[in-house]
C-alpha cells in the first residue's frame, strides 16, 4: 500500500461528526425518522462525497492503527474502490454480498477470487487488506465480508488442505455476528462446494496454492468504524503468527437519523454517480478539487464534476497528467461558479427593474432585451 497517496487520502478527508455535520455538509434540522434522514441526505451530491471521503479516513487510519499499511490492498468492486486512493490498489477482487445472503449461500466458480489467496499466501507481511462497505444500517459489515469470503476461505482450506475439517473449517472462519441459525445450513452446503471446486481446479494450481500457505491457513478477520482498534491490533498480531490472515475492512459506520452522512455512499453509486459519469477513479484523481467543491460550494458539485468530465474527455486522464489537470479544472470550476453567479445576478438585476415598470413597459423592455 502506498503511504503517500494514504497520506493524501487522509489530508484530503474531514472527519466530520455524523450527528454534528460539519462544514459543507447539506443537512435540515428537524426531527425526523431513519428513512426521511436518509432521503434529505441523499439530496446533494456533496454528502455523497464527503461520507466517503471520511470513510476513506477511517480506512486509512485502521491500516495505520492496526500497522498493515505495507499489506497488499484489494478493493471489493465496486463499492470497496470508493474508499481507497486508486493509486494504492494493487488488485480488485469480487466477492459478492449475494453469495452470502441468507439462504442464497453459494461459492461460485466464476469468481474464484485466486489470485486473492496467492497475493495473501505469498505477501511477506501475512496477509492482503480487504476494502468494502455496507449500506444496510442494520449491518456492519456487508454479507460479501462476513459470510461470502468465509465461505470462500474454508472451500479453499478443504480443497487445499484435504485432511482440514470442513465443517469446523467454515464455523470458525464465519464470522461471530453471522446468526447461528445460518451456521448449520452453510455447513451442510460445504462439501457439495468443495466437490464442486475439486472438478474444476486443476491439481498444479491447488498444489501451488498449499506450497504458498506452507501449512498455514487462510483467515479472515474483520474490522469495521465501531471496534477497538487498539484490542484489534493485539488479536491480529497473535492471529497471523499462525495463519494468512484476510483483513476485511468495512468503511461505512452505522449512523441512525443523520441528515448528513450516507452510510455505504460507494455501494450506492447508481443513484447518484452514474448519472453524473463520477467513477471511483475519476473521484481519486481529482479528489482535491472535488472535496474543496463540496465543502465550500456545496450546492455547485455537480458542475464541478461536469467541468471534470469535460476537461478529461472521452478517454479520461492519466495519473501523471493529474497535477496539471487539477490546475486547469481549478481555472475551469472558478469559471463555471463565475459564470453561474453572473447570470443569476443578471436575471434578478431584469425581474426587479422590470417589476418597477408598468405591465406594458415591462413587456416592452424583456422583449427588446430578449431580441437583443
Amino acid at each position: 500500500m502506498d503511504e503517500a497517496a494514504t497520506e493524501v487520502a487522509c489530508a484530503t478527508s474531514r472527519s466530520c461528526s455524523a450527528k454534528s455535520p460539519g462544514r459543507g455538509y447539506i443537512a435540515e434540522a428537524k426531527a425526523c425518522s431513519n428513512r426521511e434522514a436518509r432521503n434529505i441526505a441523499r439530496k446533494t451530491t456533496a454528502n455523497y462525497l464527503l461520507s466517503i471521503s471520511e470513510d476513506a479516513s477511517f480506512v486509512s487510519h485502521a491500516c495505520a492503527s492496526l500497522n498493515v499499511h505495507d499489506w497488499p490492498l484489494l478493493a471489493n468492486l465496486r463499492a470497496g474502490a470508493w474508499y481507497v486512493p486508486s493509486q494504492s490498489v494493487d488488485a480488485s477482487c469480487y466477492f459478492k454480498s449475494m453469495d452470502g445472503h441468507r439462504n442464497q449461500w453459494d461459492f461460485s466458480l466464476g469468481r474464484l477470487n485466486l489470485h486473492v489467496a496467492h497475493m495473501a499466501a505469498n505477501s511477506s507481511s501475512g496477509g492482503v487488506v480487504l476494502v468494502d462497505c455496507t449500506g444496510n444500517r442494520k449491518k456492519t459489515f456487508p454479507d460479501s465480508l462476513s459470510k461470502t469470503v468465509p465461505i470462500w476461505s474454508a472451500v479453499l482450506q478443504s480443497v487445499v488442505a484435504p485432511d482440514m475439517d470442513a465443517c469446523s473449517a467454515v464455523d470458525a472462519f464465519l464470522h461471530l455476528r453471522t446468526a447461528q441459525a445460518e451456521r448449520p445450513d452453510i455447513q451442510k452446503l460445504l462439501p457439495e462446494w468443495v466437490d464442486k471446486l475439486r472438478k474444476v481446479l486443476p491439481e498444479t494450481e491447488a498444489s501451488e496454492l498449499a506450497d504458498a500457505l506452507k501449512g498455514r491457513s487462510l483467515r479472515p478477520f474483520w474490522v469495521c468504524p465501531s471496534d477497538d482498534l487498539l484490542q484489534l491490533k493485539e488479536e491480529l498480531d497473535a492471529l497471523r503468527a499462525k495463519h494468512v490472515v484476510i483483513l476485511c475492512i468495512s468503511a461505512s459506520k452505522v449512523v441512525a437519523g443523520s441528515t448528513s452522512y450516507i452510510q455505504g455512499a460507494g455501494d450506492d453509486e447508481e443513484a447518484w454517480a452514474r448519472q453524473l459519469g463520477l467513477s471511483p477513479a475519476r473521484f481519486w484523481q481529482h479528489a482535491d478539487v472535488l472535496l474543496e467543491a463540496a465543502r465550500s460550494k456545496p450546492q455547485e458539485v455537480d458542475a464541478v464534476i461536469q467541468a471534470l468530465l469535460e476537461v478529461d474527455g472521452k478517454d479520461g486522464t492519466t495519473q501523471d497528467e493529474a497535477p496539471q489537470m487539477d490546475q486547469l479544472v481549478r481555472g475551469l470550476v472558478g469559471l463555471v461558479l463565475h459564470w453561474r453567479h453572473r447570470t443569476c445576478h443578471k436575471r434578478f438585476r431584469i425581474r426587479s427593474s422590470a417589476e418597477s415598470l408598468g405591465p406594458r413597459r415591462r413587456c416592452a423592455q424583456l422583449w427588446r432585451r430578449r431580441a437583443s
